[in-house]
């Protein structure tokens, strides 16, 4: 059936359903409403106020004569002794349909004029009596003002009239025909939500189909890594001997490469846990079995970091690339790896560069999972479909988190080397001079600190801390200390300097952004402050606070709140607070954000959890991978395939593993 089947559709609504990315039937009667109205309660405009949503019963007064050139008319409406302009702009179809003296039903928003005080503009209407629409509970769309709410309600409304959905997830959960009346048209709230996490839980279960059929696509040879894991070769790369846990974690991460499958596993650990020296470890013995390998890094700092304590450890030729190097240089160092002379790169993004599309590499790192993108690493896997990729992080994203409940991604984790020593403070707006006042007294007393601000320059009209901003004002406080600035558009060079000097301890502070946030390590540094740190995530809060106390000594953390702070990130902030650890934190974060897109693509413009009013949590997720294993269970492959809509498809060709 084609949408131009459906009545009220013709070429033009087919145009604007398009730029709604509504392109089928299915599409248009799956499209997922943003919120629902309750017009089962009318109430008076005396309870009524600037800025409401109201639904209420008026008798119109009187009636303006239409003008004809710019089609707008206006009403005086009264109800209950309070009377209410109400203005309609380019619609003269609707003048017809007021009498005076006649009572309707409006529901639009009050809002102020200075002429008339409170109006309302271009409200829905139905004459009172003959309620069809103003009813009951109705869902609000995502319509981008291509059509009025009641509009597309009616074309959702034909559409289910001649077409009834069936899905593969029927035999195992509730029809979902059902499930898409209710959404549509639910007798009650609850009723509209429990259709919501119907549909969630198909999505999610199709989703995790689609995973498993890109992971059963792609295999590699066996015995591609013949030897052994040396422990005791290994442990000689570093002066330090390897906990019970990195040694745990390398054991199962060189398991799953030399099984007939591709490593799609996350390493997990707190700063400071040591998850470069099990990188390191895997990728020794990636290169002793014949293979090459990449460390990829966020940041040029990062990768240059990794690089310096890393190249002298391996007994094989390194090479760093980031984005500062020459095209000739790049050029050298793509064509020296695909010879064999070097046998691991270390870099940032500038490793997705053209010039490195031919190299062929068996392993891969990507430190700092949460700084990747999807296409990013769907890029690497271009280079190698079977590459063994190992991510690393601190605090899963939200989807990781979706992919470890569903058991479809594989987890190491790592223990603290040391038990965390950092105590967490929250500062209030008008507190925060007297907390500069204090962060240099510790200055002068030889201890370091950063200073971190969610922008570099002051931008009019956005009240928070810049790094340009906090440098003029606190320029004569820390000159007698020193200090730093460090952002992430400064060239490498000059941040590379700063650093050696704060490293130094020739600075004792550092005015930084976010770019501090991974790999930076200075281990005398023992406070940081973040300022608007409501402005912030949970990842990156947690992150930044991990930049202090790395040898366990005790250090501080200053969240730092601003003028005005909401308490959805109160709520944050205390969590932040109130927990070290970094795994529990992304666990929370889930809890909050929901698990996103498990493919970790949009889908029409919008996120799982944006899609739909209730959380992608951990109920949906167990429920979909039951839903997935049935399916998987009693479906063949090529049926599943064909099961599967070309949405899910596309996914299962395009998404690189996480």
């Amino acid at each position: 059936m084609e949408l131009s089947d459906i009545k009220g559709v013709g070429p033009k609504t087919i145009e604007k359903l398009e730029k709604l990315n509504i392109r089928t039937v299915e599409n248009l009667v799956f499209t997922i409403p943003s919120a629902y109205t309750d017009f089962s309660s009318p109430v008076s405009l005396k309870n009524a106020y600037a800025g409401d949503f109201c639904l209420f019963y008026a008798k119109v007064v009187k009636k303006s004569s239409l003008n004809y050139k710019t089609k707008n008319f206006s009403l005086k409406i009264s109800c209950d002794g309070v009377t209410l302009n109400v203005f309609f702009f380019n619609t003269p179809f609707a003048y017809a349909s007021f009498s005076e003296g006649e009572t309707y039903l409006f529901y639009g928003k009050l809002t102020l004029n200075y002429k008339y005080g409170k109006i309302m503009s271009n409200p829905d209407f139905e004459r009172a009596g003959d309620e069809k629409f103003l009813k009951e509970i109705r869902p609000v769309y995502r319509v981008k003002g291509l059509f009025t709410q009641k509009t597309f309600y009616k074309l959702v409304s034909n559409a289910l009239q001649v077409y009834k959905p069936v899905s593969m997830t029927d035999s195992v959960l509730t029809d979902i025909s059902k499930a898409i009346c209710n959404l549509h048209n639910p007798l009650s709230l609850n009723a509209a939500l429990q259709a919501q996490k119907r549909i969630a839980v198909e999505d999610c279960a199709k989703s995790i189909l689609s995973y498993r059929l890109l992971k059963e696509n792609v295999k590699k040879k066996k015995g591609l890594y013949p030897l052994l894991p040396d422990i005791d070769g290994m442990s000689k790369l570093f002066s330090f001997k390897l906990s019970a846990s990195q040694i745990n974690a390398v054991n199962e991460i060189i398991a799953d490469m030399r099984s007939d499958r591709p490593l799609s596993r996350i390493l997990v650990g707190d700063v400071g846990s040591g998850k470069t020296a099990v990188a390191a470890c895997v990728m020794d013995y990636a290169v002793k079995n014949g293979k090459q390998a990449m460390f990829i890094a966020p940041t040029t700092v990062l990768a240059m970091q990794h690089f310096k304590k890393l190249k002298d450890s391996f007994d094989f030729p390194v090479a760093l690339v980031t984005s500062e190097i020459s095209q000739s240089q790049k050029i050298k160092i793509a064509t020296d790896f695909k010879e064999g002379k070097i046998k691991a790169l270390f870099g940032t993004h500038a490793l997705f560069d053209p010039t490195f599309n031919s190299v062929d590499f068996s392993f891969a790192v990507i430190d700092e999972q949460q700084r990747f993108g999807v296409s990013q690493k769907d890029e690497m896997h271009k280079k190698n479909p079977s590459v063994d990729c190992l991510t690393m992080t601190a605090t899963p994203i939200p989807r990781t988190m979706s992919l470890l409940l569903s058991d479809d991604i594989a987890i190491s984790t790592l223990k603290p080397r040391y038990i965390p020593n950092v105590k967490t403070h929250i500062v209030n707006y008008d507190k925060v001079n007297d907390m500069f006042d204090y962060i240099h007294s510790q200055c002068e007393n030889g201890k370091q600190a950063y200073i971190i601000c969610p922008k570099v320059y002051d931008v009019e009209g956005i009240e928070v801390f810049s790094v340009e901003k906090l440098a003029d004002m606190l320029f004569e406080k820390f000159a007698d200390v020193g200090f730093e600035i460090v952002y992430g558009k400064m060239s490498d060079a000059k941040k590379e300097k700063a650093f050696e000097r704060f490293f130094s301890g020739q600075s004792k502070a550092m005015f930084a952004t976010s770019v501090v946030e991974v790999g930076v390590d200075a281990p005398d540094a023992t406070i940081v402050a973040i300022l608007n740190a409501d402005k912030f995530g949970i990842s990156s809060l947690h992150q930044l606070r991990g930049r202090v106390g790395r040898r366990g000594q005790a250090s501080e953390c200053y969240l730092c709140l601003s003028e005005f702070t909401s308490s959805a990130s109160m709520s944050r902030l205390t969590a932040v607070k109130d927990n070290n650890d970094g795994f529990k934190l992304a666990e929370l974060d889930f809890e909050t954000r929901g698990g996103g897109d498990y493919l970790g693509l949009k889908q029409s413009g919008k996120t799982l959890s944006e899609k739909y009013l209730i959380n992608i949590d951990k109920e949906i997720i167990a429920l979909s991978k039951k839903v997935a294993d049935t399916i998987m269970d009693s479906t063949d492959y090529e049926s599943l395939i064909n099961s599967l809509d070309g949405e899910y498809l596309r996914s299962v060709e395009n998404v690189s593993k996480s």
